[in-house]
C-alpha cells in the first residue's frame, strides 16, 4: 500500500489541506465541486474532504439500492453518485471509523474519481489548458 507521501507526490500540484478555489469534475466534465478540506490518506486510499456548500448538489443522487442507509442504526455513510456516465461515488460520513480521520457530517470522494483543468504555458510560453486526472497514476518502474 502506498505511503502518505507517495500519494502526496502523485496528488502534486494539490495542497492536502484547504484548497479553496480548484474547481474537480468527473471524467465526463460534469462540474461536481468547487474546492476541499484536506486530502485524507487512511488504511483505504486518499480521499477528497470536502462540505455540502463546497458540492454542486443538483447533479448528484441517491441510488436506490442506497436508500437503507437513512434508516439504519448500522450505517456508517450515506451513498451518492453523480448523475452522469462516470457515477462517481460520494459518502457522506455518519461514523466515526477506525481505520482513517474521516469526519461526521463532511463528504468524501476518491481523487482518482476527480479531474481537473490545469493551466500551463507552452513552449513558446502561451497559455494553454488541459484536462487532466487529480491523482496521477502509478507508473511501473521497467527492469
Amino acid at each position: 500500500m502506498p505511503t502518505l507521501q507517495q500519494y502526496q507526490e502523485r496528488l502534486a500540484p494539490f495542497d492536502i489541506y484547504n484548497q479553496t478555489k480548484v474547481d474537480l469534475y468527473t471524467y465526463t466534465g460534469l462540474f461536481l465541486l468547487r474546492g476541499y478540506e484536506r486530502i485524507v490518506v487512511g488504511k483505504r486510499g486518499p480521499y477528497v474532504e470536502c462540505k455540502s456548500n463546497q458540492i454542486k448538489m443538483n447533479v448528484i443522487n441517491i441510488p436506490e439500492d442506497q436508500n437503507w442507509r437513512f434508516y439504519s442504526k448500522n450505517a456508517f455513510y450515506l451513498e451518492y453518485r453523480t448523475n452522469d456516465e462516470a457515477y462517481v461515488k460520494l459518502y457522506k460520513q455518519l461514523k466515526e471509523v477506525d481505520y482513517a480521520d474521516y469526519k461526521i457530517g463532511y463528504w468524501y470522494i476518491s481523487p482518482f474519481d476527480l479531474w481537473y483543468f490545469k493551466k500551463s504555458k507552452n513552449l513558446f510560453n502561451v497559455d494553454r489548458e488541459s484536462f487532466e486526472p487529480m491523482i496521477v497514476p502509478c507508473r511501473k518502474k521497467r527492469k
